[in-house]
């Protein structure tokens, strides 16, 4: 059975082009993730690189599974302008050295201190990671031991490995259940500044990788995580190191069980670590800029917009599937970037 991700993701998406501009007063209205049936959003938009910081309600639209919605509270964060003290983050680094071969052990290193380097001085660090050798730094600010515990992180993966299909589901599924539980534990911690920031090369087990094994088990555990992502409204970064080439399964010459006319969206990033930053509102970072994935990380997590709407009627049976979110920009030049699944409650 197709991943319900996959499925999610595949849905057929109404061509996305810039609308004409549209001026309407700011709708200062706090949007708080715990809005009983609505779903709130983290818009995190830029130009040119460049955080965005006056965009006004009419200047989004926001589509549930194909549908237009009314926005029904628009507001701009801002923890580096203001003057009161920035609130502490919550961020976890989770070293993929089952994903990760010998030759990305000093790339994923790199991207490790950088994370620490973006850090604000009361933001906590939570470093865990998926390989045999435990590599764990409970939240903390102190700096000096994550350092220590990141340049101990050794890739593990074999480049030969991934061509057995029993030993790619077995790393899959080891890699998998470290990242969900790692995503509970920073779910139970207060406050709106969370994230994860996963490294390494991507699963092999996933849909959506060049060499790809169907991994039933580490489907299933994929699901979840975007699943609890969206309850929890943590977006997944990703960098990917060393940054093999990844394919589609429709590249790979293997189609998923789905319509013929079902499609992946037009821009959805490539491979496993694609479809996880995607899903959950996060971002990518490929070699040779895999090195600002914690710089990204962090200061989408200072300055974003917050949006919610009222969550269409699902039907009981239609619950436990992922509802699709397109997020169009109606001014030209601005990059809107969200989640683009949620779960309905």
């Amino acid at each position: 059975m197709v991943s319900r991700l996959f499925a999610a993701l595949s849905r057929p998406l109404l061509i996305v082009s810039l609308l004409a501009s549209v001026g309407v007063s700011a709708m200062q209205v706090a949007a708080t993730a715990d809005e009983p049936g609505h779903v709130t959003l983290t818009l995190a938009a830029s130009r040119d690189g460049e955080p965005v910081s006056d965009l006004q309600p009419g200047d989004i639209e926001i589509l549930d599974n194909g549908v237009p919605q009314p926005l029904a509270a628009f507001e701009y964060v801002d923890t580096v302008t203001g003057t009161a003290p920035e609130p502490p983050g919550d961020f976890i680094l989770v070293l993929d050295d089952l994903g990760t071969t010998r030759s990305g052990t000093g790339a994923a290193i790199a991207v490790g201190l950088g994370l620490l380097d973006a850090l604000g001085p009361a933001d906590r660090l939570a470093i865990v990671n998926t390989g045999p050798f435990s590599l764990i730094q409970q939240p903390s600010t102190d700096r000096a031991s994550a350092r220590t515990t990141i340049r101990q992180f050794i890739g593990q993966q074999s480049p030969t490995s991934t061509s057995a299909r029993a030993e790619a589901c077995r790393r899959s599924v080891a890699s998998l259940g470290v990242i969900e539980k790692a995503l509970e534990m920073t779910a139970r911690r207060p406050g709106a500044r969370r994230a994860m920031l996963v490294v390494g090369d991507g699963q092999r087990a996933y849909w959506g990788e060049a060499r790809h094994e169907r991994c039933s088990a580490a489907l299933k555990v994929f699901d979840r995580i975007i699943a609890a992502s969206s309850v929890a409204g943590i977006p997944v970064y990703a960098a990917d190191v060393p940054g093999q080439p990844e394919a589609t399964p429709h590249d790979a010459g293997t189609r998923p069980r789905a319509p013929a006319r079902s499609r992946r969206p037009s821009g959805t990033p490539r491979g496993s670590l694609g479809l996880l930053v995607t899903a959950t509102g996060g971002a990518l970072h490929s070699p040779p800029r895999h090195t600002d994935s914690g710089y990204q990380m962090v200061r989408d997590s200072r300055q974003y917009y917050r949006v919610s709407y009222q969550q269409p009627t699902v039907s009981r049976g239609s619950r436990k599937d992922f509802r699709q979110i397109l997020v169009r920009v109606r001014t030209e030049g601005i990059a809107v970037r969200a989640r683009e699944l949620y779960v309905p409650r």
